[in-house]
């Protein structure tokens, strides 16, 4: 869709729901992608702050439909596209998990350090196997992989949120 199509959905979702997450992933170095178009890429991506995003480089593969479009920017190009998009995303991650501070989530928990004892787990508004981050804290019981327990989130760094289990 269109980036108005797009941002009519998100605006309808957030009247609807109170906290939704949104996600999605970019390819950078599309045939015919120009400056410009990154620009606007950008400027759109931090307008939306997705709490989510991945990204990836085009890649010309066989048997696709853009196999034969002109104007693939070069690699070097693309490169520099996605990292300049992922530096983005990585502000806006980190100050989203910031706003985390100070929260107690429900966190399910996924495996523990064994060194450090701390666990691992994430929210409700993150991917299984740490893609979105985790949430990595330390609890003064033992808790069983794969149950649900409170975390009040006491820092965040990028993709992660740190925190102390709570127990009533």
């Amino acid at each position: 869709g269109t980036i108005e199509s797009i941002q009519k959905t998100i605006d309808k979702i957030k009247a609807l729901y109170p906290m939704p997450v949104f996600r999605t992933t970019m390819i950078v170095g599309f045939p015919g992608e120009t400056e410009e178009m990154f620009e606007n890429m950008l400027r759109f991506v931090e307008k939306v702050r997705w709490d989510r995003l991945g990204a990836f480089t085009y890649s010309h593969e066989e048997d696709t439909l853009s196999y034969d479009m002109p104007g693939e920017p070069e690699e070097e190009v693309k490169q520099e596209r996605y990292e300049r998009l992922m530096a983005l995303q990585q502000s806006i991650s980190d100050e989203k998990a910031n706003e985390l501070v100070g929260q107690t989530l429900e966190v399910l928990v996924e495996k523990q350090d064994g060194l450090s004892k701390r666990y691992y787990g994430r929210s409700v508004h993150s991917a299984p196997d740490g893609i979105d981050g985790s949430i990595i804290f330390s609890s003064s019981q033992p808790i069983q992989f794969g149950t649900f327990v409170h975390v009040k989130i006491t820092s965040a760094k990028d993709y992660d949120c740190y925190g102390e289990a709570v127990f009533n």
